[in-house]
């Protein structure tokens, strides 16, 4: 008994095209998919690392500024003249960016990440209208892809001489 029936036909060149051409078009389809989103991947990634830049830099910012008193500052360059920089200079050393570095306690801030720089576009500024309110705009950049982050913060420090202003009233 023979259950199979031999076809001899075989295939004709028209299903054979329809066949590479479906192929083909699902083969583009997966390559443009995987490569789309290794290069998401990638640039999350960057994204992500200049981020944590940011958020270091600014979380040791914000340690020095919150303990930070008004009569511990000596002197403010919001910014130097003629230069980029602004910094504060305390009795702990300057406090600020310059050059395009973090600066504090008079030391430079190790970056987590040498291909990611502070650009010059930082700044610190003192809030209109307040003595103790300073804002904080942190400009980064990649250095390979040049992808930028701007990271701003308004940050007080302890106002310890309207104390003293008190104390002085009172003891008259």
């Amino acid at each position: 008994m023979k259950r199979f029936k031999n076809n001899e036909q075989g295939l004709t060149l028209v299903e054979v095209l329809a066949a590479l051409t479906l192929a083909s078009l699902i083969g583009i389809v997966a390559y443009s998919i995987f490569f789309g989103s290794f290069n998401t991947y990638s640039r999350v990634m960057e994204e992500t690392e200049i981020r944590n830049e940011a958020d270091y830099i600014m979380a040791l910012f914000i340690n020095e500024f919150f303990t930070l008193k008004t009569t511990e500052i000596t002197a403010e360059q919001l910014p130097e003249v003629g230069t980029n920089n602004y910094y504060l200079e305390t009795t702990k050393g300057k406090l600020g960016i310059i050059d395009s570095q973090a600066i504090i306690n008079g030391k430079p801030v190790d970056n987590l990440n040498d291909k990611i720089v502070l650009t010059n576009e930082s700044k610190i500024s003192r809030v209109k209208g307040s003595n103790v309110d300073y804002e904080i705009v942190l400009v980064l950049e990649s250095g390979e892809t040049g992808r930028r982050l701007e990271l701003t913060s308004i940050l007080s420090i302890i106002n310890d001489r309207e104390e003293e202003e008190n104390e002085g009233s009172e003891a008259k």
